[in-house]
């Protein structure tokens, strides 16, 4: 498996190519500037074959549109978060003056579905708390934790959806995984999560003892 990061948009948001096959590339989070995630694909000799969104705010799905229509591409995402997809209010595009062209997915994931796309298997964590269907993806060693869990951070609660306290109990649900993982971020650099069970506040406990 082969991961290759873009970062994308005012926000950066980080916009991950996963593959096994070149031309099954699986694009998580293609939040912004759709010709160049097309130039870096080209440039890379890949293609894409499907687009996963970790949640719907308009920073991680303002390019799928384009992109979906250029490429024919299967969109997937967490069940409770479709309703943000063609919402303005909801995906929060609307409070910054973005506009996001709506959309479709062709499939809504639940907790603990494994699936496999363009040739690599996931495993969908439901981890609600930033919005009311983030997902994180297990691949192999590797968590895509969007916007709830990042480097030393967790993300916001105050859009539409959030809850704080649901957050706190996704991220005690990732901190108790057995094992370390390599943690890729909706935003900033990538961790580990035994860096971030020794070092992020709002893990709220010392779970050495599982890495």
């Amino acid at each position: 498996m082969q991961i290759y990061r873009v970062p994308v948009g005012l926000m950066e948001v980080n916009c991950y190519f996963v593959w096994s096959k070149k031309d099954a590339v699986v694009l998580i989070d293609p939040g912004a500037d759709a010709a160049c995630i097309s130039t870096e694909l080209q440039e890379n000799g890949l293609a894409p074959c499907a687009v996963l969104l970790t949640h719907g705010h308009f920073d991680h799905i303002g390019a799928v549109a384009e992109l979906k229509g250029k490429y024919g591409l299967e969109v997937i995402i967490g069940a409770e978060d479709e309703e943000m997809l063609a919402d303005p209010e909801k995906n929060a595009s609307s409070l910054v003056g973005v506009k996001t062209a709506p959309f479709q997915a062709e499939r809504l994931v639940n907790n603990g579905e494994v699936f496999t796309v363009g040739g690599v298997e996931f495993e969908a964590y439901h981890t609600p708390g930033h919005t009311k269907g983030s997902m994180t993806y297990r691949c192999g060693d590797v968590l895509f934790t969007g916007d709830t869990l990042f480097a030393g951070s967790v993300g916001r609660t105050d859009f539409y959806g959030g809850d704080f306290s649901a957050l706190s109990a996704s991220l005690k649900h990732l901190a108790v995984l057995r094992g370390d993982y390599r943690v890729l971020p909706g935003h900033g650099p990538e961790t580990t999560l035994g860096t971030e069970r020794k070092i992020n506040p709002f893990l709220g406990a010392d779970y050495d003892s599982l890495s």
